[in-house]
């Protein structure tokens, strides 16, 4: 049985790796338990407490000069010992598991959107993190590559922005974050849940220069 390449994490806390369905855990008691404390009247107010439940409580990693550090591996140490949570050594960042990201409230932006979909499809609503590109919509300018969620809310999709702290973000429907409505363009290449990934190779041609794998 062949292995699509493209499917397999490798940058991970001990050098493992996962397929990048594993980073889905809707079987995993704590991201159940998890699940059942965030409620809502119905499903979109459900989605809304998702949100801003992880906004609230997952922090993106910054250096201690204040940059993102998602181009190095996070290493977690209690406060008190070195005045910060983590420093960085100049190795590929790692994915951790839902379960282990809320336990340490530590994440990137494919880590958060994994939390985010997996709590989500834990609720029974539709929902799967992308993984693509960002773009200035009047100049077309790649500003970055990027992870979020995509739910299906009563029939319409909406994205999920993840990882916007402290306050969530409105849902904003797809056909305007992938259309050019906003400032920002989000251009995805990938989609998958648990049990399921895909990709656009023209895409991934489009930017293979810039990106090797979807890290």
């Amino acid at each position: 049985m062949s292995v699509d390449l493209d499917a397999i994490v490798s940058y991970t806390t001990y050098g493992e790796y996962n397929h990048i369905t594993e980073y889905i855990q809707t079987r995993n008691l704590q991201m159940r338990d998890l699940a059942a404390s965030i409620q809502g009247k119905d499903e979109l107010e459900t989605v809304k407490a998702i949100l801003a439940s992880q906004c609230r409580e997952i922090r993106y990693p910054l250096d201690f000069l204040g940059r993102p550090s998602t181009a190095h591996k996070v290493y977690l140490f209690p406060k008190y010992v070195f005045f910060v949570h983590h420093y960085t050594y100049g190795l590929p960042y790692m994915w951790r598991m839902p379960n282990q990201i809320w336990t340490s409230r530590w994440a990137f932006c494919a880590g958060s959107s994994n939390l985010m979909t997996t709590l989500l499809r834990i609720k029974g609503i539709d929902a799967w993190t992308r993984l693509g590109a960002v773009l200035d919509t009047e100049t077309g300018q790649l500003l970055g590559f990027h992870a979020w969620t995509e739910a299906e809310v009563f029939g319409p999709h909406f994205l999920l922005e993840g990882t916007v702290h402290p306050e969530p973000p409105p849902l904003v429907p797809v056909e305007d974050a992938y259309g050019g409505a906003l400032d920002i363009t989000y251009d995805p290449f990938a989609i998958y849940d648990e049990s399921f990934f895909d990709k656009d190779e023209e895409k991934l041609k489009k930017y293979s220069k810039l990106v090797k794998r979807f890290v």
